[in-house]
């Protein structure tokens, strides 16, 4: 009966530190760390079903009219230098705040492309994009800092 019992206490240890250890893998998936990547059509989509979102749009490949002007570049997909993208995950991760990432290197004219669906003639990337109610209440082109972002997302929230 007592082996029993110590095997009962031993199951149930190993099946607590089993649900620990899933836990953390479903909450790791459900906290972002790093934008979410959508195509071209799923953000114009986005943008005329009036959905609240932040998207950037970047390329993967350095370009001429890229406000990234080091040539310190990082795996980051919007084109930003180490630093930047450093900040901009930060912020994603710390208030687990989403925001959409477009590679525009799919998009064959991306001046019409923003025009047509956004609204602006500047085709200077990274741009990004804060979208309340169907509307662009702030867009940002360049590269952002950590608390540059911060304040525009607080900035488009209370809007």
């Amino acid at each position: 009966m007592e082996k029993i019992k110590k095997f009962a206490k031993e199951i149930s240890v190993f099946g607590i530190v089993i649900i620990v250890v899933l836990a953390l893998i479903v909450y790791k998936q459900f906290n972002p760390t790093n934008y979410t990547f959508i195509n071209s059509q799923e953000a114009v989509s986005m943008f005329q079903s009036g959905e609240d979102f932040i998207v950037v749009f970047g390329t993967d490949t350095p370009t001429t009219t890229s406000s990234s002007s080091s040539t310190e570049q990082s795996s980051d997909p919007a084109n930003l230098t180490a630093e930047q993208t450093a900040h901009v995950r930060q912020y994603i991760k710390d208030h687990r705040q989403k925001v959409y990432y477009v590679d525009t290197d799919e998009i064959k004219d991306l001046s019409t492309y923003f025009s047509d669906n956004f609204q602006t003639s500047s085709t200077l990337l990274p741009q990004t994009f804060f979208i309340k109610d169907g509307e662009i209440k702030l867009s940002k082109e360049g590269t952002i800092r950590y608390t540059e972002f911060g304040d525009l997302v607080n900035e488009w929230k209370n809007m």
